[in-house]
């Protein structure tokens, strides 16, 4: 990276400490941190513009009433190796002068636009984007890896097409959906490149909101960039009507268009839903007139919207993007061994491309293995590669544990929450050599990923977080202990200022622990991550309470969160009924339509062990969606329960395929192959398959599971009776949840006419409380 001169008054230390911080000490310099202690001397600042790549002035009355910041401008002025056009940046950050102010040089006003900009995310985004032009040009190899950019021609087309209309009108916004990794990103940057709108080599304001945020999110993301506090955030908004929210964040977003500044929202269902509806609150926001003719958001999304929706509105255009095709792949594979200086030959690469998907990042990634580890042993774990994403989790939670306890803590803390900043993790953890090591270890495993605009989050890997949270680990005692003493002291101690991250833990932790919420930290995104929580707790008490609260106020939220909370609510009343349960159920089931509908039913009848109903209604949820993996795994549920193994074999199959990393899955799949009439080799094969990932699995039910599943096994596959039941009448003294293999044995004994030892295997399952169904 280049490196910035940033010139400036005494007076505005705190806004140029926030950019400084942004931009990282190796990337700029300042007379603070730069420096001597005490008074610069006029050696050391013509030694600092002279190291730098580019000098910044932040140009304010103060500053042009210093006489350190009028020699500093009038030597840059003469420095001839700077090519002062191109890299020189100013800033009037002062809104009581503007470009007409006589103290400006001439030299300046001639040659740049002045204009005010104030927010410190704005100016930090302006100088990294210039900072980045110079390293570009500083830098051959990062250009050339920049600039790769294969295939997507007829997407491209498409663009233009869209962008480029009869009437002229540029889009307020544009989504590219997708997989993640497939390249949205990097095709948006190209295309607004392509039209002028944007530098494909800048990297563009971006922050993520997921399918449980809503608008109160937007905006705090927005206000979080620009360093706000998160409480004062709240204060201003927790009891603005829907409407007012809508104009507190259209000010917002207009901060960057008057700017010229394209916000990047890496969108996990928040705003393009995964029914394909796009947020109602963000229509309203880009189909301000204020916004007409000019783009101001990109959103990468993992949803495709609706097309028919979007050809409703003039300023919205939409593109899906695909994995590479063949030849692109093999186009981009050539392309990136080129910039590491690489040359297999051709048997080699078409071994290599015989694994890849089609994800970019796949291939850099196998390019980046043959670089670092050679091609002979790239070759030897071609099957790894392919598996890569099927088996990694297990392995990295394997690997994790084997680095010892503050590195498995550590894990499971960041696995609990969305995500969480550097800052409260250390007052939990401590700040040393140690924690950091450890942080610095699960950033390589691929735990985390840094977030926010100065990396001071970390978000954990969704596949990670999800796996922990179902396989039930808890954080320790001890840091139970140190998480509850920062919660009370961010309650109780005004000169506490936490940021998101603390704000929503300590909201999740309050409710759990059934305690009152300050009022402006009722948030409902926030209430429904914990309403979701608790659910998997199997606290449904807490779930109603919870729904029914924000149920009642729901004139003041967003429609799309208040439905995800019916959502819940209503597969809470399921689990557990209560007075009028039943009627409160079909109450709130009218609000939903089509697949949900459906499916909400089903799982009641499931419930209600009502199992052909259920199967009806399930089969009619997949009429409205055929890919619904949450239908079909409640389908193979259903017709499991009915001992209809056959039919539910191809569903457990498809669903396992799609995660290999579900005990749900795995143990449906198994206990449908295994019983299949005939068994082939290759059906041998994955079932050992099954048990070996059921075997390695952290789930909490997985050493239940894997002694089911190897009795299973032997009465089925080997036709060993007595090792089978042996097998399985341990696994019933060693196993928590008892069901599963007894479920197991009652059939083994029903099968061999072991009439005796069934009835009384009944008559002791009838008393218990545990299922057999396996809860995903």
């Amino acid at each position: 990276m280049s490196k910035a001169f940033l010139s400036h008054s005494s007076t505005q230390k705190p806004l140029i400490e926030n950019i400084y911080k942004r931009l990282g000490k190796d990337n700029c310099i300042i007379d603070k941190y730069n420096f001597e202690p005490g008074t610069p001397t006029l050696n050391s600042i013509i030694e600092g513009i002279e190291k730098t790549d580019l000098f910044v002035i932040f140009l304010s009355d103060d500053s042009l009433n210093s006489e350190w910041v009028k020699y500093e401008i009038e030597y840059a002025k003469n420095l001839k190796s700077l090519e002062l056009f191109n890299r020189i940046l100013i800033f009037l950050v002062d809104l009581t002068i503007d470009h007409t102010d006589k103290r400006i040089p001439d030299w300046l006003t001639e040659k740049y636009n002045l204009k005010h900009v104030t927010d410190p995310i704005l100016l930090y985004k302006k100088i990294d984007s210039k900072l980045r032009d110079i390293s570009i040009e500083n830098h051959p190899y990062v250009k050339k890896k920049e600039e790769i950019f294969i295939g997507r021609n007829g997407l491209m087309e498409e663009f233009e097409q869209k962008y480029y209309n009869l009437e002229n009108i540029k889009p307020s916004a544009i989504i590219a959906s997708g997989f993640e990794e497939v390249g949205r990103r990097k095709f948006v940057k190209h295309a607004l490149d392509k039209v002028e709108k944007l530098n494909k080599y800048h990297n563009p304001i971006s922050f993520l909101l997921d399918s449980r945020d809503s608008i109160e999110d937007f905006i705090l993301r927005i206000e979080d960039l620009n360093s706000i506090h998160p409480d004062e955030t709240l204060k201003k908004i927790n009891n603005l009507e829907l409407s007012e929210k809508i104009a507190f964040a259209i000010a917002l977003v207009l901060r960057f268009k008057e700017n010229n500044e394209i916000l990047f929202i890496i969108d996990k269902g928040c705003i393009v839903q995964p029914n394909k509806k796009i947020a109602d609150w963000f229509l309203e926001i880009i189909l301000d007139e204020r916004f007409y003719n000019n783009t101001v958001i990109c959103l990468i999304s993992t949803f495709r919207p609706n097309t028919s929706l979007i050809r409703k509105f003039f300023n919205l255009i939409s593109f899906h993007v695909n994995e590479l095709t063949p030849i692109d792949r093999q186009i981009l594979f050539l392309k990136y061994c080129e910039l590491f200086d690489l040359q297999p030959d051709k048997a080699e690469t078409e071994k290599i491309l015989g694994v890849l998907n089609g994800m970019p990042g796949q291939v850099f990634h196998c390019v980046r293995m043959i670089s670092d580890e050679g091609l002979i042993n790239t070759i030897n774990k071609l099957d790894e590669i392919k598996k890569h994403n099927d088996i990694k989790v297990f392995q990295i939670i394997s690997a994790i544990k084997d680095e010892g306890l503050l590195f498995y803590n550590l894990l499971i803390f960041i696995a609990r929450f969305e995500f969480v900043s550097y800052d409260f993790l250390y007052k939990i953890f401590s700040r040393n050599d140690s924690v950091e090591e450890a942080l610095d270890k699960l950033f390589i495993y691929g735990v985390f990923d840094r977030i926010g605009i100065n990396k001071e989050y970390i978000q954990p890997h969704h596949a990670i977080s999800e796996y922990i949270k179902r396989a039930k680990f808890q954080i320790d005692s001890e840091t139970r202990l140190k998480l509850r003493k920062q919660i009370n002291l961010l309650l109780n101690d005004s000169n506490e200022y936490p940021d998101i991250s603390q704000i929503l833990i300590t909201i999740k932790i309050l409710i759990q622990t059934n305690q009152s919420i300050p009022e402006r930290y009722f948030i409902p995104s926030f209430v429904l991550r914990t309403i979701i929580d608790h659910y998997y707790e199997n606290k449904y008490d807490q779930v109603n309470i919870l729904a029914q609260k924000m149920i009642a106020n729901h004139l003041k939220h967003d429609p799309a969160i208040i439905r995800e909370i019916r959502y819940w609510y209503c597969m809470s009343i399921s689990r557990k009924s209560f007075e009028r349960s039943e009627d409160i159920f079909y109450e709130n089931l009218r609000e939903f339509e089509k697949g949900d509908y459906y499916f909400l039913l089903g799982f009641h009848k499931r419930i209600q062990k009502k199992f052909p109903e259920a199967e009806e209604n399930f089969r009619d949820a997949l009429r409205f969606d055929e890919n619904s993996q949450k239908t079909k795994r409640e389908l193979v549920n259903v017709l499991l329960s009915q001992n209809r193994y056959p039919e539910a074999l191809e569903f457990a199959k498809a669903n396992y395929s799609k995660n290999k990393l579900s005990a749900f899955h795995i143990q449906g799949y198994f206990m449908c192959l295994v019983r299949k009439r005939i068994l082939f080799e290759e059906d041998k094969i994955i079932l050992n398959e099954l048990m070996n990932n059921i075997h390695i699995s952290h789930d909490f039910k997985a050493k239940e599971l894997y002694h089911t599943m190897r009795g299973e096994y032997e009465y089925f596959v080997n036709k060993n009776l007595p090792n089978s039941i042996k097998i399985l009448k341990e696994a019933i003294n060693i196993s928590e949840f008892k069901h599963y293999p007894r479920k197991a044995l009652l059939e083994v004994y029903n099968k061999s006419d072991f009439r005796i030892e069934e009835a009384k295997l009944k008559r002791d399952m009838d008393n218990q409380s545990d299922k057999f169904i396996y809860e995903d």
